[in-house]
């Protein structure tokens, strides 16, 4: 019979069963309305690219700070804007997709 492991306070029941890895199967990050693939390296930065439900691309590329770049469906590219953290990038392309699927900017 095992006894009990307290572990800071905690009491933590000893299993019989072996050790495993714990995987943890993600779907794609999905920040709003846009779902963002895996961070890559382009020409030595770091570059993140979505798709919004719009149809329009979306590039989170790391220079001096994330630069949020939306490509249209006429390969128009406009920037939309720059943040210091790659989380408030990824919001910003969020609510310009917002605003184009409201109707509110207009890509086409």
């Amino acid at each position: 019979m095992s006894s009990a492991i307290h572990i800071s306070g905690i009491r933590v029941a000893e299993l019989d069963t072996p050790e495993r890895a714990v995987r943890v199967s993600r779907p794609p990050v999905a920040d709003g309305p846009i779902t963002w693939g895996k961070i890559t390296r382009l020409a030595g930065a770091k570059v993140r690219e979505g798709q919004g439900q719009s149809g329009l691309l979306y590039r989170v590329h790391q220079c001096s700070g994330w630069v949020v770049t939306v490509y249209g469906p006429r390969g128009n590219e406009v920037e939309v804007g720059s943040a210091r953290m790659q989380d408030h990038a990824l919001a910003l392309a969020g609510m310009w997709e917002q605003a184009v699927a409201s109707g509110r900017i207009d890509m086409t």
